[in-house]
């Protein structure tokens, strides 16, 4: 994955790494009502610092630059991963977050879906222990 390709960068490294566990992404198809017209295939990754979103991503974005359909975007401070869907530039669809704990060795996983930017339905957040022999620990809400 090149948004984690800096082999100096610990934070992006523990990512990866993590990452390489897990299912991989996007096996949900986008919503149907994402309209893919007029977009465009980032797949160099590009800086971004445009309403809820900062930092690089690849993917989708529409002609005047708003993340429109499938993306993966890390943070600017390498310490998360959103891999998800997004409409006219905001979260739309089901999506799932990687974050690194530091207050812990350990990762979140936050995984659910949204509907124009707000959460909807049934989420669920994991906490995966690195350093330790301990179970995930998962809540499952609704919103």
């Amino acid at each position: 994955m090149d948004l984690l390709s800096n082999e100096d960068n610990k934070l992006q490294q523990k990512l990866k790494n993590f990452l390489q566990t897990q299912a991989k992404p996007f096996s949900e198809s986008a919503p149907s009502d994402i309209t893919s017209d007029f977009s465009e295939d980032i797949v160099k990754p590009t800086e971004i610092g445009k309403k809820t979103f900062h930092g690089t991503y690849i993917g989708q974005a529409n002609i005047v630059g708003e993340l429109n359909g499938k993306i993966i975007l890390r943070s600017s401070d390498n310490t998360s991963l959103f891999e998800g869907f997004t409409k006219l530039g905001v979260e739309h669809g089901h999506s799932r977050t990687t974050k690194l704990c530091f207050s812990s060795a350990a990762i979140k996983q936050t995984e659910g879906s949204y509907k124009d930017g707000k959460r909807v339905g049934t989420w669920r957040v994991t906490k995966h222990f690195l350093d330790e022999k301990k179970d995930p620990i998962e809540t499952v809400y609704e919103v």
